[in-house]
């Protein structure tokens, strides 16, 4: 740090002002500035923001047209989407990706959206429920929130502004 003081002293008042008449000037703009007694950084060394994760959601019903629009809506939201026709096939998918938000049918053939909420519940790590049905609310399982059918693209940015407090709250 001594040679970088001595070389910051060193500098003659034409080298900072840029006038070789004697008259006061103003110092040019250089990466080094005799005041600064270290030179301002590059940008790129500067530390990066972080852009916000983006919410990993999983629709699963087996309605085709209604787990696309559901996607539709939760991928224009910027959120990353993934969906399932039923239970077995969400379970795939759950092995191999980190969900933040299960969003799921309950009356679907085979292993219906009931057994699902208790299985991804027991699963270590797993995200937040929301069940999306048609049935009254007060027959759903225990989930994180609900999302009645039929659904508004508004009810899914109302479910997200919850999911986002809620994970603030943790």
């Amino acid at each position: 740090m001594g040679g970088l003081i001595a070389a910051a002293a060193s500098v003659t008042e034409e080298e900072r002002t840029g006038r070789t008449d004697g008259t006061p000037g103003t110092a040019p703009a250089h990466p080094f500035h005799p005041d600064l007694l270290v030179p301002p950084l590059p940008e790129l060394f500067l530390p990066r923001q972080q852009p916000p994760r983006r919410t990993t959601v999983l629709v699963v019903d087996d309605e085709d047209d209604q787990r696309e629009l559901l996607g539709a809506w939760f991928r224009r939201s910027g959120c990353e989407v993934h969906g399932a026709a039923g239970a077995v096939d969400a379970l795939r998918l759950v092995a191999d990706v980190a969900f933040d938000l299960f969003v799921i049918d309950l009356r679907m053939p085979g292993v219906d959206g009931w057994a699902l909420a208790r299985t991804l519940r027991h699963i270590q790590g797993s995200g937040r429920i929301a069940i999306c049905s048609v049935l009254d609310p007060h027959d759903y399982p225990p989930a994180d929130d609900t999302l009645p059918k039929p659904v508004t693209r508004a009810d899914v940015t109302a479910l997200l502004d919850r999911h986002t407090a809620a994970q603030g709250a943790r």
